[in-house]
């Protein structure tokens, strides 16, 4: 039992149906997206963590905008939505909600990681 609700958080954050589907219903296609979206994810957290630590929001804008223009493409519905959320929420320059934001954008990049690990375990 444990296995399947393993299963179940893993779609929950990963959606290789979505995935395939924007891209014209190619699976593998799908699957490669996700996986260069993956590899690059432990730089990008890098860059979005300096930008927000020394508080440079034009250049974390620019970051996390090409953040969500990738997750947008791979089915990572969770990353995407906290993604496109962070963006709003600095090109209105809502302060009040940006560490809110930049929390729940980081712990979807975690999660989009550990499901990754757990995809074909």
């Amino acid at each position: 039992m444990h296995d399947k609700k393993q299963e179940v958080d893993v779609l929950k954050v990963i959606d290789l149906e979505m995935g395939a589907k924007i891209l014209g219903g190619d699976e593998q296609m799908a699957k490669s997206m996700l996986a260069m979206l993956v590899s690059t994810l432990d730089e990008t957290h890098e860059k979005l963590l300096d930008a927000y630590q020394s508080k440079h929001y034009d250049r974390l804008e620019f970051v996390v905008h090409k953040l969500h223009g990738g997750a947008a493409y791979c089915g990572v519905p969770q990353l995407k939505d906290c993604a496109k959320r962070l963006e709003y929420v600095l090109k209105s320059q809502d302060m009040d909600q940006l560490d809110d934001a930049w929390i729940a954008l980081s712990l979807a990049l975690k999660s989009v990681l550990e499901a990754y690990s757990r995809l074909d375990a």
